[in-house]
């Protein structure tokens, strides 16, 4: 599975084998059931990880928006 870790995922950035700072920085995802390894450098993890903040904020706002709305229904 993990023969082929040559490049991010994302944007195709080569990676260095070779590289001690590559080998620290950079990112594995490994999604056992599907048999998939992802590699992803800093940048792409950076920027994926930030997109799943605003996701988790945004979802969050729309809960605490339909807990105020159902409990105003019941006044």
């Amino acid at each position: 599975m993990f023969g082929k870790l040559e490049e991010c995922t994302s944007c195709r950035a080569p990676f260095d084998k070779t590289s001690k700072e590559h080998a620290k920085t950079w990112r594995v995802a490994v999604r056992e059931k599907e048999q998939k390894v992802n590699l992803y450098c800093p940048r792409c993890w950076n920027n994926t990880m930030e997109l799943i903040k605003e996701i988790e904020n945004d979802y969050r706002v729309q809960l605490e928006r339909g807990s105020e709305s159902s409990e105003q229904g019941e006044s």
